[in-house]
């Protein structure tokens, strides 16, 4: 569908009258400084920034054309391809796009898959003049400044929701609550997905310092049970640690190895329906720390294992049986793990179950 000016186009119009998340998605998207348009599932625009309608000089009241009648002929198949199967964790492109005088301005560009996001639904596609974001091909650059300039609104409406709320009283219409407090859980889940994908970039790109040390491998592993233990007893399922060696350390970095544990028992503990089973152990292997997360859920289609770890991937089944997630808890695994100088795997079938493997060196006295 084309996009028309703003107020006159279906998004902005549920802005005015809809509900909380459409006006929190606008709010958002309108105050970062670089071209960005909200897509549906064809790839049409829903909503294009004021800022977009700016970089490419038109006027409010006169939109842009059609996605691919904006892109130069030479880049059109590149974006058609991000558009059909977003990898949403995927490097900058650059795309040459027609400004209103007929020229071509060259954008650094990335496409976001967000159609599973409550607060956004859809694919997001975000644009800066080359000179701001030029760097060689995979640079975090792009996705540190996107992350800042998003997380920078996100706080801000955050923080007038919270004085929103604390300025109603008994005697406010009790939808007002809601929608302020939707607002807040949107904004807050944003910002967390925000804080992931910068995670992301720095840890691929190094440029997160990792803190070794000698680390109880043992107690990682408890820790990692107890705190998923109490959600486990309401889920009713059978969460257990079946071999938790004692005595056995490695150089990890504490807080990023008790992030990738409790990603994959978190995980292990989402995917089982209540009765199932989630087993832990971890073991000396040779000269690794090996640890490995078994459990009886929804398992993951064979076709689509080889994305878990390297996109922002959610698997088909997770979304129909509308389990929430980002998609990110994995990837971020495995480049931990990755720095690490570990490795992850992953064997699973559909209906069955899944076991995630980690091995990581074990510590040697120097």
């Amino acid at each position: 569908m084309a996009l028309a000016a703003d107020g006159g186009h279906p998004l902005a119009e549920q802005i005015g009258a809809g509900d909380a998340s459409d006006r929190l998605r606008a709010v958002v998207l309108d105050q970062i400084p670089a071209l960005v348009g909200l897509l549906d599932a064809d790839g049409n625009w829903q909503w294009l920034s004021s800022q977009g309608m700016q970089t490419l000089s038109y006027p409010q009241d006169q939109p842009p054309v059609e996605v691919l009648e904006l892109v130069h002929p030479d880049d059109r198949a590149g974006l058609v391809r991000q558009l059909s199967d977003p990898p949403a964790a995927s490097a900058p492109f650059t795309l040459r796009v027609r400004h209103r005088d007929g020229g071509y301005r060259s954008l650094r560009t990335v496409v976001r898959d967000l159609r599973d996001e409550p607060a956004v639904q859809g694919l997001v596609i975000y644009g800066l003049d080359e000179p701001a974001g030029r760097g060689e091909p995979g640079e975090p650059g792009l996705a540190r400044m996107i992350s800042h300039e998003l997380r920078t609104p996100l706080t801000s409406v955050v923080s007038f929701a919270e004085l929103l709320a604390e300025s109603l009283d008994g005697t406010s219409d009790p939808a007002v609550a809601e929608y302020v407090e939707v607002i807040e859980r949107n904004a807050r889940r944003l910002i967390r997905l925000v804080e992931d994908l910068r995670l992301i970039a720095s840890l691929e790109w190094e440029d997160e310092p990792l803190r070794l040390a000698s680390v109880d491998t043992g107690q990682l592993a408890r820790d990692a049970l107890r705190h998923r233990a109490a959600y486990s007893e309401r889920k009713g399922l059978d969460l257990v640690g079946d071999e938790v060696e004692d005595g056995l350390r490695s150089e990890v970095d504490r807080e990023r190895m008790a992030q990738v544990l409790d990603n994959v028992v978190g995980n292990a503990v989402k995917y089982t329906p209540a009765g199932g089973r989630v087993s832990l152990r971890s073991r000396r292997e040779g000269a690794q720390w090996a640890l490995d997360v078994a459990d009886t859920g929804i398992g993951i289609p064979v076709a689509e294992q080889d994305r878990i770890f390297h996109d922002v991937f959610r698997a088909s089944n997770t979304r129909t049986e509308g389990i929430p997630g980002t998609g990110m808890g994995l990837l971020i695994s495995r480049v931990i793990v990755s720095r690490h100088g570990g490795q992850i795997t992953m064997s699973s079938e559909l209906g069955v179950g899944t076991t995630i493997g980690i091995r990581i060196p074990l510590w040697q006295a120097r």
